[in-house]
């Protein structure tokens, strides 16, 4: 039996799909499959099927074997040629380039940003989890929390350089300043952690706060009244070793002219 009408066949779909090359080599696959089926056919009298399968040199195991079989019978040596086209992600080599160029180009930049720009130059949409994924077999992805401290902003490449949108801002794009050299490179940004105390710390200074502050303490505590001497520390209601006794809480027990009417007992 071969192909249905309107169907191409086994050797038709290689050719169309992977070329004539791909099926010469399926085709001779194929072939070798084919000898193996004709090898155990004409075994000798008082073998079974199975042994002459796990006897043959080619080394089939028994499904394979059967599934070739079935395969055989119903369209003959086409129906050995593996027609099967191997999977192509949408990652491919050259964006695989240019999203690794991006990420050492800018180390802050985003998944988002990423596929958006290979939205836009190669027309291919790519999800997070595939972005991540490229990233990170190239060992170019971020730790949770960003870039790591102390990190260095590679050279731009010409990939790199492709890349970059041109928006205005070539550099890092997360505050980078030009060498003051004059040699046009941009330094590594600064992580400024502690920028805002600093901030409140040069106000004060510059406006003389803290001292302001603390001669307004001085002066409030020079006019509190003087007070009665001091007496030590209460030791009513307790030991020798200044462990509380019964007594200590007995005299802050309330009478019954203390509590309100809801409290007292009739």
């Amino acid at each position: 039996m071969g192909a249905e009408p309107g169907i191409l066949s086994h050797a038709e779909s290689v050719e169309s799909r992977l070329g004539s090359a791909a099926l010469a080599e399926r085709e001779g696959r194929a072939r070798e499959r084919e000898s193996v089926l004709l090898r155990v056919a004409k075994r000798a009298r008082g073998v079974t099927e199975r042994k002459a399968v796990e006897d043959d040199p080619a080394g089939l195991k028994w499904s394979t074997y059967c599934g070739s079989k079935r395969r055989y019978r119903d369209s003959q040596l086409d129906g050995l040629i593996d027609a099967r086209v191997p999977w192509r992600g949408k990652v491919t080599p050259e964006i695989r380039e240019k999203m690794v160029a991006a990420r050492r180009w800018n180390g802050n930049i985003g998944v988002l940003e990423i596929e958006q720009r290979v939205l836009v130059d190669d027309g291919v949409g790519l999800s997070d989890s595939t972005v991540k994924r490229a990233l990170r077999k190239d060992g170019v992805n971020r730790p949770r929390g960003g870039v790591p401290r102390g990190s260095k902003k590679q050279r731009p490449t010409a990939e790199a350089s492709a890349v970059v949108a041109t928006n205005g801002s070539e550099g890092t794009g997360n505050g980078g300043r030009i060498s003051p050299d004059g040699s046009g490179e941009r330094e590594p940004p600064q992580r400024l952690e502690l920028a805002g105390m600093k901030l409140v710390e040069m106000g004060a200074r510059e406006t003389g706060l803290l001292h302001e502050l603390a001669a307004g303490i001085e002066e409030g505590v020079a006019a509190l009244p003087v007070g009665e001497s001091d007496t030590g520390p209460d030791v009513a209601g307790r030991d020798e070793r200044g462990r509380f006794l019964a007594e200590y809480d007995e005299r802050y027990l309330k009478g019954e002219t203390d509590l309100g009417p809801g409290f007292q007992t009739s």
